[in-house]
């Protein structure tokens, strides 16, 4: 029985739970921030999940691992305490901190035992995609992040929060899929207040060029596209690959008086079911966290080298100058 806490009861504390059960753990302890009462109703919900009023009085409980899922306003300082009297593996919900230099304050960035919940990862599609890329030779590709896509004029305020709490996910895939860029080129629009939208150009040591777009009050969704292997890959929305191989054409016709031009697409991929049953990618990123349990290396999930990297990137498109 490996006997997993939980330090947080918010919206996606139950699907954390879910996952962790399918993944062999045995919840067994759970607190808010402090006097939290959405964490005793979910005590009451899971037989021996038990129910703390305080992180202090959960930390003196027998526990094999802990997840960490509060805002990144505390979330720092909650697993400074936690690995300071628990030298347990803990899995920290993305983006951990607000600024990259919060998380180079006397931290070990490369500890093995935490994992960070940048949980795309684990989506089947991009596991996939990651496989296709990593077999090709030369990679295009296009991200657009549309963030806040619901409101026309979002404050300077809602940009900054959604583009490092909620952006981040996507520049961490970004990251993972292509790696470090060695050059990049920002074209951003700014104001007084804060960044209104950036286009950026980057370059690759693996023979890859990507454009990544982010705006802010746009009716799009989020999406990735690449030119790998003389096919066309498309994740939009990104629990979903599509492969196109081929295009063919339509003459014009009296309805229409122009030539079409139609990518054919020949997917047979097929979303997993550990994606349909649980949240997107929270079923495998908790089989990693039982095997980082058992003192394996982690192998797709995040660090929190990551983190930082994901952060500091994140900056960089913030604080760049048109180039």
């Amino acid at each position: 029985m490996v006997k997993i806490g939980f330090i947080g009861a918010g919206s996606i504390a139950r699907a954390h739970i879910s996952a962790s059960i399918a993944a062999g753990f045995t919840p067994t302890a759970i607190c808010g921030n402090n006097l939290s009462e959405r964490a005793r109703a979910l005590s009451r919900e899971i037989p021996g999940l038990k129910y703390f009023e305080n992180i202090v009085e959960l930390l003196k409980s027998d526990l094999d691992c802990l997840s960490i899922l509060l805002n990144s306003d505390v979330s720092m300082r909650i697993y400074r305490t936690v690995i300071e009297q628990k030298n347990i593996p803990v899995l920290i919900e993305k983006p951990v901190a607000r600024k990259s230099l919060e998380l180079k304050k006397d931290l070990d960035l490369d500890r093995i035992n935490t994992l960070v919940g940048y949980n795309r990862r684990f989506y089947s599609s991009v596991i996939d995609v990651k496989e296709i890329l990593d077999g090709s030779t030369f990679i295009q590709s296009q991200w657009t992040i549309p963030e806040i896509s619901w409101e026309k004029s979002p404050s300077s305020d809602a940009r900054h929060f959604f583009l490092l709490e909620n952006a981040v996910h996507i520049l961490d895939l970004f990251l993972y899929l292509h790696g470090a860029p060695n050059q990049s080129t920002f074209y951003n629009h700014n104001s007084n207040d804060f960044l209104h939208g950036s286009t950026s150009i980057h370059k690759f040591e693996k023979k890859a060029i990507a454009t990544l777009t982010i705006s802010f009050g746009i009716p799009d969704n989020t999406s990735a596209s690449f030119y790998a292997s003389s096919n066309y890959y498309l994740l939009k929305p990104f629990e979903i690959l599509k492969k196109f191989t081929d295009i063919t054409t339509e003459p014009a016709n009296d309805l229409t008086p122009f030539k079409k031009y139609l990518p054919t697409e020949s997917t047979k991929w097929q979303i997993s079911e550990d994606d349909l049953s649980f949240k997107p990618g929270f079923l495998k990123q908790y089989i990693e966290l039982m095997s980082i349990c058992s003192g394996n290396p982690r192998q797709a999930g995040a660090s929190l080298r990551d983190a930082f990297n994901v952060l500091e990137f994140a900056e960089n498109i913030i604080n760049a100058k048109n180039n």
